[in-house]
């Protein structure tokens, strides 16, 4: 009996270590940015001004007080966030994003950063973890450039590379992990740790690998990307108020600022 629990309890620490780790391989990182290092080598400035200090249909929530001090959202003007959309905290919204109705983000602690022409749909919650995963990952999310992540999604200390879909109602757990030109199907739950590799289609609850993706399987999730931020010039343009009406009415005396202080 004894010698029955024993092999049990190796059977147990043997299934537990079955996934990886998937940051330990990361290379190339630097003391600046990390594991992240990769989405900082295309040629974008990716420390350039994204405050858009003149589209005032978004709530973008400063964190001022004690340790969150300095933390707030970041927006290219050249993105697009829905009226009713809440981003709070370190979160940066890079070119050409779409950030759509009734989502909320989350930057607490850490850094959620949405990548070029990458799409949140309708009701999605993203969120750093707020305590560090592994020693190479600091609880951040990272949603690649041309990733589509669909509606009523939970993204919550996961990395998403370039060129990536999840399907709608879909949860990633802390340190899920998706390379690139990878397919996530509706209604999976990918677990902590686990990594779906490049151009594959991972379903279920747990997601399990389910086959290879085809080549127009692949080549539809950019231009999936690209179709979304040509809806959303549609609705950014029913939203804004155009030219320079805003900063006549600043001029006249009018505050519509989200922030104390600009840079």
């Amino acid at each position: 009996m004894l010698l029955r629990r024993s092999l049990l309890r190796g059977f147990s620490f043997a299934r537990a270590r079955r996934v990886p780790n998937p940051y330990n391989h990361v290379t190339k990182t630097t003391e600046v940015y990390g594991q992240y290092a990769k989405y900082f080598e295309d040629a974008e400035d990716s420390v350039k001004k994204y405050s858009d200090k003149w589209d005032k249909t978004k709530q973008l929530v400063d964190l001022e007080i004690g340790f969150y001090a300095g933390k707030r959202p970041r927006v290219s003007s050249d993105s697009w966030i829905a009226p009713n959309a809440v981003l709070a905290g370190n979160v940066e919204v890079w070119d050409k994003a779409s950030i759509w109705y009734g989502i909320t983000i989350r930057g607490d602690v850490n850094l959620v950063r949405i990548g070029n022409f990458a799409n949140i749909q309708d009701n999605t919650v993203v969120e750093e973890a707020t305590k560090q995963i592994a020693p190479d990952h600091d609880g951040s999310v990272i949603v690649g450039h041309n990733t589509v992540v669909g509606h009523s999604c939970l993204l919550r200390g996961c990395t998403l590379e370039s060129e990536v879909l999840v399907g709608m109602g879909s949860k990633l757990l802390e340190g899920s992990y998706m390379e690139t030109k990878s397919q996530l199907g509706a209604g999976s739950v990918l677990e902590k740790n686990q990594r779906v590799p490049a151009g594959q289609l991972w379903a279920g609850v747990p997601a399990r690998f389910i086959r290879d993706l085809t080549d127009p399987e692949i080549a539809a999730i950019k231009s999936l990307s690209e179709t979304y931020y040509s809806l959303s010039l549609q609705h950014k343009e029913t939203f804004s108020l155009s030219g320079d009406r805003h900063v006549l009415a600043e001029q006249a005396g009018f505050d519509f600022t989200h922030h104390a202080a600009y840079d």
